[in-house]
């Protein structure tokens, strides 16, 4: 099994090429397996946030093609996720890849500068500013709006979180 996370922007299409390997080190011959992936809130939770069919254009050369369409990852929360690609055929189910989809927001516009901050924020409350409560933009944070919920995200540098 092989950890790889996958990092998404909701509303956008993904696409890569995993290769997956034996116990060995080489490349996992797919010749009669199944291919599916799943992507799940927590590793321990039963239900499925975001399921898709990876697949293998050449299955001796261990080559797993992953395709996420746009309307697939559109209705996917922002955050991070559990995900796995098994391989599994009559007998048997093998986990080829896991780890993390994280899906950020479909964004439109980047800054870290705190005045250009600063004047986003009171064009987009019509000049009411900040919320009470709301600390100061300071520092190196940027600011990010999702185009889909029409819903701005401040990103924190110093927590590492929206």
């Amino acid at each position: 099994m092989i950890n790889v996370d996958i990092d998404l922007i909701r509303g956008e299409g993904y696409s890569s090429i995993l290769s997956a390997l034996d116990t060995s080190g080489n490349a996992f011959n797919l010749s009669g397996y199944f291919l599916t992936g799943m992507a799940r809130f927590r590793y321990d939770t039963s239900g499925c946030l975001l399921s898709f069919s990876p697949y293998s254009p050449n299955q001796t050369s261990g080559l797993v093609n992953v395709n996420l369409t746009p309307s697939l990852t559109s209705g996917s929360p922002i955050g991070s996720y559990y995900y796995g690609i098994d391989a599994y055929n009559n007998t048997e189910r093998t986990t080829l890849f896991q780890g993390f989809m994280n899906v950020s927001p479909n964004v439109f516009f980047v800054t870290h500068d705190p005045e250009v901050l600063l004047n986003v924020v009171e064009q987009l409350t019509c000049g009411h500013g900040a919320p009470s409560g709301v600390p100061p933009v300071t520092g190196n944070a940027s600011i990010y709006y999702d185009l889909d919920n029409f819903q701005m995200y401040l990103w924190n540098p110093n927590t590492q979180s929206w």
